[in-house]
């Protein structure tokens, strides 16, 4: 997955969210897309990186055809900003099953809160 850019960065007591917008692989992993490295200064717009990243929530679609597609995230066990996964799931397959191995997903955006320190 590639970092786009930031919608939103408000910062209160230390806790970083922000809102942004996420280019899927061009061959997805299964198990999930390793997350951009948030780490970084400037990766999806930020003004500092994140040293741990709590959660990221999937907030939708950039266009009516990606709707297909539903993300998860699962984190590390010490919230790495650099290693958690996004796993996408097709809710137009059966039982909503994690898309397949290597599909290109470099034309899809994903839009996310994500929240860390």
């Amino acid at each position: 997955m590639t970092a786009a850019n930031v919608l939103a960065e408000p910062d209160a007591l230390g806790i970083k969210v922000v809102i942004g917008k996420v280019t899927g692989s061009a061959s997805y992993a299964t198990g999930g897309d390793t997350i951009p490295d948030l780490s970084t200064a400037g990766n999806l717009g930020q003004a500092q990186g994140f040293t741990k990243v709590f959660g990221i929530v999937f907030c939708g679609n950039e266009t009516a055809a990606d709707d297909q597609f539903l993300c998860t995230y699962v984190p590390t066990a010490a919230h790495s900003p650099t290693a958690g996964k996004v796993k996408i799931r097709d809710v137009t397959a059966a039982a909503d099953a994690e898309v397949a191995a290597t599909t290109d997903l470099s034309a899809r955006t994903f839009r996310f809160l994500i929240i860390g320190v």
